[in-house]
């Protein structure tokens, strides 16, 4: 099992075996079912029609806009599919690139549904060209290559909204302007961006993806199946950091191979963001026992999902993540404390009873140091700071003069006892307590 990773549709509900011996909880939550994770996500406003036709496991049912007939004269709730001229052609291009965010999408029977209808959603599965290339003139696609990108070039890539602030700042909202968000092909409309970034990749939208049915295929409907009574893991660890490019990636992937030396089981990973291949990658380059991001589940990203869906997917990843027997897992949440759907995990009563410490990167002293606070807003258990500030000798010393949290490296530590050493002890020790 070392170093494989379980695809998320071959990954157990909670009726399925599980070899490990851990406490089933009971569930304390409702589930979302797919309808409520649309509407979890407020950048995207659905028409009173779209909200009425959606049942269970099905999707975007295109009732008023592929008849001539006027949308008043229909009597929507009675129709589940209309007769449609699919393209299918347009799918078996050579030339197309499939995003990496699309990498566990089944491709058999899909077409390409016409572009008008219903707006979008997240999760929404779409054939795009290239009009203009911008800030992204790459892609990764579902096997991994980067190719390059010219204008005219087609793409099927995923709508999701994007919270990156050095980058952009991206969300779904019709189809009239649309971009680029990342490399995975994770497409959407630029609210803003840093200053440091070029203006977005536009593209044409050229049709919905759909099943033979003729309903638009999403992923977060294809792939998340929450589970109702999660079996969990014995130890939890949080990294979180004072902001994006604090280092938590690299101090995760760096830690979850150290623990794994120590000689214990690991899992690793990512729980919230917008989808991109180098971050799991990371992950997988540790051979830990088992690596998942929110991505194997359908999100493109997790910006603006609601607080029941983040606990959700807290709960079938680590029951997902709990079939490797870990001794240990490290849950990666993107961005920093101050961001939204971080303050909502680190705040949510469910969760935080379930995590054993929590670490915290940050690139300076004094955001480490406001970082701390911040964790400490919500009682978690702070077993220690890291990341890019251990770079500089300064920094570390004055943080240390001004904070009793124990600070250090991954990489050096210079005769003290190292990151993984004290991360160990300290959720050990809490998980005994708790």
């Amino acid at each position: 099992m070392d170093g494989q990773r379980l695809q998320p549709e071959h990954r157990p509900l909670s009726a399925a075996p599980n070899p490990c011996r851990k406490l089933t909880i009971p569930n304390p939550y409702q589930s979302v079912t797919p309808d409520l994770l649309r509407n979890d996500f407020k950048a995207t406003s659905l028409s009173p029609e779209r909200r009425t036709n959606q049942h269970p496991m099905k999707h975007h049912l295109m009732n008023s806009t592929i008849l001539p007939t006027e949308p008043a004269a229909l009597n929507l709730g009675t129709l589940s599919h209309f007769p449609i001229q699919p393209d299918r052609s347009a799918l078996d291009d050579p030339h197309l690139r499939w995003g990496w965010a699309c990498r566990a999408l089944d491709r058999k029977g899909l077409i390409v549904l016409p572009p008008s209808g219903a707006p979008p959603a997240p999760g929404d599965v779409a054939l795009v060209e290239l009009e203009a290339i911008g800030n992204h003139s790459r892609i990764v696609t579902s096997d991994r290559g980067a190719v390059r990108l010219y204008p005219g070039n087609r793409m099927v890539g995923v709508f999701g909204n994007r919270y990156a602030t050095d980058s952009f700042e991206g969300e779904v909202d019709g189809t009239d302007q649309l971009h680029i968000l990342t490399n995975a092909a994770m497409i959407g409309t630029v609210r803003s961006k840093h200053s440091d970034s070029r203006s977005p990749t536009r593209l044409r939208l050229v049709g919905f993806v759909g099943d033979a049915a003729g309903q638009r295929v999403n992923l977060i409907e294809r792939l998340f199946r929450p589970v109702t009574d999660p079996v969990l893991p014995a130890r939890i660890i949080l990294a979180v950091g004072s902001g994006m490019n604090s280092g938590k990636t690299t101090t995760v992937a760096a830690l979850a191979a150290a623990i794994k030396n120590r000689g214990h089981r690991v899992a690793a990973c990512k729980l919230t963001g917008s989808v991109c291949n180098r971050d799991l990658s990371e992950l997988e380059a540790t051979s830990v026992e088992d690596t998942r991001d929110f991505s194997d589940y359908g999100f493109p990203s997790t910006y603006k999902a609601s607080a029941e869906t983040l606990r959700d997917l807290f709960f079938t990843m680590m029951h997902d993540a709990n079939r490797a027997c870990p001794d240990f897992v490290i849950v990666e949440i993107a961005d920093g404390v101050l961001q939204r759907e971080t303050r909502m995990i680190l705040a949510d009563p469910l969760i935080r009873k379930h995590v054993h410490s929590v670490l915290l990167t940050a690139p300076c002293s004094l955001s480490a140091l406001q970082g701390v606070s911040e964790v400490g807003k919500y009682g978690h258990q702070l077993a220690a700071v890291s990341g890019i500030i251990t770079n500089s000798p300064l920094f570390m010393r004055e943080f240390r003069e001004a904070s009793p949290v124990t600070l250090a490296s991954i990489f050096h530590d210079n005769g003290e006892p190292g990151l993984a050493d004290i991360v160990i002890a300290r959720t050990i020790s809490s998980h005994a307590a708790a």
